[in-house]
């Protein structure tokens, strides 16, 4: 199935095992790297093939999900990004139970925090594929 064919409704991010944040505006790009094979034999024509795969992400609609104490995973966000290594996995889903949806590990590029008194805190977040994105079918909605 196309990737535009795939409805997804939402990119959750996943951190240590739990989501952490989500958003309804965000955008994905998939990019294949030529390699040039052009030789003597190619009639004058650049020809190419396929080589290394990459994706990336970004949104500006985020919205962090509080934990138990009522307070927020921004710190969980901020470690991912300055304080470990580890990437975050990314999920472009939909809530439908056997829709396609997009799953990979990702390491956060950017990260930036905006809102004004009385209204809901958003980020901003980039992210660059560290492997594969996966298209698997949707189990059951996301918690």
């Amino acid at each position: 199935m196309p990737l535009n064919e795939i409805q997804s409704k939402e990119l959750a991010i996943e951190y240590n095992g739990k989501i952490i944040a989500r958003a309804t505006s965000f955008s994905l790009e998939i990019s294949r790297e030529e390699i040039d094979v052009t030789t003597l034999d190619s009639g004058g024509w650049s020809k190419k093939i396929g080589g290394m795969k990459n994706w990336s992400a970004s949104t500006d609609a985020l919205v962090l999900r509080g934990t138990e104490a009522g307070k927020t995973e921004f710190h969980e966000l901020f470690t991912s990004m300055v304080g470990s290594d580890n990437p975050v996995s990314l999920i472009l889903s939909s809530d439908v139970t056997g829709d396609k949806c997009y799953r990979g590990n990702a390491l956060i590029t950017s990260l930036s925090q905006s809102g004004s008194l009385g209204e809901v805190m958003t980020y901003s977040v980039s992210f660059s594929g560290s492997d594969e994105l996966i298209q698997e079918t949707v189990p059951a909605p996301l918690p």
